[in-house]
């Protein structure tokens, strides 16, 4: 991210510097010099003073980045789809705790996956095929907790922080982007949401059994909530085991990522596949997909209880 501090010390140093000179002495090359450190000054100010990413001089693209597993540089303000490595996806999701880390070490790829499983569970219920794609986006739906910096931010935080919420819809985007899908549609969006609404109550009797009952998920009507999708959300026994809550979901799921992406780009599911997105410029790949405004994505993105159910009480 630009360094204001910085920059300020270098537009000081640039015209102590000419100052010095004598002014038959200056060349157009010192007087640009100072120019453009003084426009990028300018520019820099006004942005933060409009609470806007400004642009990093160095890098050319907005805000700050990230290292992440693979080696890579992850830019969270300023994501594209060739800054996406599954590998990442699964290292971060492995290592990001449900619930804010209060109950233990139950990660984001455990839940990923029990939601892909009570998907398949209802789209066999609705006659839906479960395909590739559903996979994939029941898998993906939460991705975007293991790049943006901020991990799995809670509902009553994330409803004051719309930022985040802008953030999180435009690196699951660059997510979409890399495995050459586009945003779910309707159909697609509303049975991962069921789900996972479905999981978080699963989750709340599991992990709180004595306070879930004022959860205001438990006492809504959940039709679809039964035996045989209790049985669905299972994971294999051996994932439960300390030593292997974070590394068997995160090889299942980088391999279950990796098929996935394989299998998308030889069918180039995607009319514009992420090279050709990137290279157009500054997220103006995201026009290619009909996306005009990011903030109407995160409702699709995560399920906010109290939105839908009304306020806690009790």
């Amino acid at each position: 991210m630009l360094n204001l501090d910085k920059l300020a010390l270098v537009v000081n140093a640039a015209e102590r510097y000419l100052q010095g000179l004598d002014t038959g002495e200056w060349t157009d090359e010192h007087k640009e010099m100072l120019a453009a450190c003084r426009l990028v000054a300018e520019t820099g100010m006004a942005a933060e003073a409009e609470n806007e990413i400004p642009v990093d001089i160095y890098t050319k693209r907005r805000g700050g980045w990230t290292q992440v597993h693979s080696g890579r540089r992850f830019f969270p303000f300023d994501s594209q789809p060739s800054d996406v490595d599954p590998v990442d996806i699964a290292w971060g999701l492995a290592g990001t705790n449900r619930f804010g880390g209060q109950v233990g070490t139950y990660n984001v790829a455990m839940h990923s996956f029990r939601v892909m499983q009570v998907v398949e569970y209802l789209a066999r219920q609705r006659e839906m095929p479960f395909d590739s794609m559903l996979r994939a986006y029941s898998l993906l739906h939460d991705a975007h907790e293991a790049l943006t910096g901020v991990g799995d931010v809670q509902s009553p935080s994330k409803r004051h922080l719309p930022r985040v919420k802008e953030l999180e819809a435009m690196v699951q985007l660059s997510i979409w982007g890399r495995f050459h899908l586009p945003p779910p549609p309707p159909d697609i969006a509303e049975i991962i949401k069921t789900a996972d609404v479905l999981m978080l109550l699963i989750e709340a009797e599991e992990f709180f059994p004595d306070h879930w009952h004022l959860w205001p998920v438990a006492n809504q009507p959940h039709a679809e909530l039964n035996v045989e999708v209790r049985e669905a959300a299972q994971l294999p026994p051996d994932w439960w085991l300390p030593e292997n809550m974070f590394s068997m979901p995160r090889d299942a799921l980088l391999q279950e990522l990796v098929q996935l992406e394989a299998e998308f780009a030889a069918l180039e599911a995607v009319a514009v596949p992420p090279e050709e997105m990137e290279d157009s410029g500054n997220a103006s790949w995201r026009e290619e997909i009909k996306i005009t405004n990011l903030s109407d994505f995160p409702d699709e993105l995560e399920v906010d209880v109290d939105d839908i159910f009304g306020p806690r009480t009790g």
